[in-house]
């Protein structure tokens, strides 16, 4: 071999050395590290409790209403005051009346009626003639109007109080020239009228008519009473008679109207009340504004949220295989 050969032959040999040694000295690559599991996200706090919403205010009271202006006396049972008082009718038009009826003796005759207006009533018949002289047995007819309260058999249950009476106002209404006495009658049935200077009962002629309370007296035939006895806080109510007579039977037809019992100022009076019905009452008061209601408690603070559990720590890569 030639010098040169022999050297070629010595390279090829040292390379071939060289890449040998670098195959053997490089190990296998290594498995990637495992991704570390992420954190569990912290629980969510929980939220604050809603507040309680505040109470409502109290509304306002209501205004109270207006009283009610007084009514006349209320309805009357069938009155006394003749041998037949069953024909009769409540009332409504005649300041403080509440019953109007007839009245008559067993001899006479007497009918009652509605006139043509309001508060106007009527009484037709025949008186009958006195015979033997007897005047208690034929006393005559008449019409009445009952401002107390009675019952069913005419029996005074509650007298009529006319505090501050002081006239008795009317008008009177005949188809002729037939006697009209009035007569003012307290809850004992009394009767007080205007009398002449024998003690007799005054009669009236159709028209206007006007009695002075402070003028009444008992008539002459009785004298079980006086006019100081009249009390005009217990009233029973007004009579219209027609009286009668020894010479003949007497026919009539009358009408009242207009009847008000009247205090010294002229005001009717209305079971102890002067000047009419009542008048409506003043509407109530407003109420007063309702309080305000207490403000709602403040809800509670929700509670925080438990923390998140730490996330698990990531696999190490599986060591690489040798070649």
């Amino acid at each position: 071999m030639t010098k040169l050969a022999s050297i070629i032959s010595i390279f090829a040999v040292m390379s071939l050395s060289v890449a040998c040694g670098d195959d053997e000295d490089d190990g296998g690559t290594g498995g990637s590290g495992g991704t570390g599991a992420t954190g569990g996200s912290g629980a969510t706090g929980g939220s604050g409790a809603t507040g309680g919403s505040g109470a409502t205010g109290g509304s306002g009271a209501t205004g109270g209403s207006g009283a009610t202006g007084g009514s006349g006396g209320g309805t009357g049972g069938s009155a006394g005051g003749g041998t037949d008082g069953s024909d009769g009718m409540t009332v409504d038009d005649v300041p403080g009346a509440n019953y109007v009826y007839g009245y008559s003796d067993d001899t006479s005759t007497h009918n009652v009626s509605e006139g043509d207006s309001d508060g106007e009533y009527c009484l037709d018949g025949t008186a009958a003639q006195v015979m033997d002289m007897d005047y208690s047995a034929y006393y005559g007819a008449g019409i009445g109007f009952q401002f107390a309260l009675a019952d069913a058999m005419g029996t005074i249950t509650e007298a009529f109080d006319a505090t501050g009476l002081t006239t008795i106002k009317l008008t009177l209404e005949k188809s002729g020239s037939e006697p009209v006495r009035i007569a003012l009658v307290d809850a004992e049935s009394r009767e007080f009228f205007e009398v002449n200077a024998s003690g007799d009962p005054l009669t009236y002629d159709a028209g206007e008519v006007t009695l002075t309370v402070a003028d009444l007296s008992p008539p002459s035939w009785d004298d079980s009473y006086t006019a100081a006895d009249l009390d005009v806080t217990a009233i029973k109510g007004v009579q219209f008679a027609i009286p009668t007579n020894t010479s003949s039977a007497v026919p009539y037809n009358i009408c009242i109207s207009g009847l008000q019992l009247l205090d010294a100022d002229g005001m009717a009076i209305v079971d102890g009340v002067s000047g009419g019905g009542g008048a409506g009452g003043a509407g109530g008061s407003a109420g007063a504004a309702g309080s305000a209601g207490a403000p709602g408690a403040a809800g509670a603070a929700g509670s925080a949220g438990a923390p998140g559990a730490a996330g698990a720590g990531g696999a190490g890569g599986a060591a690489g295989s040798g070649s």
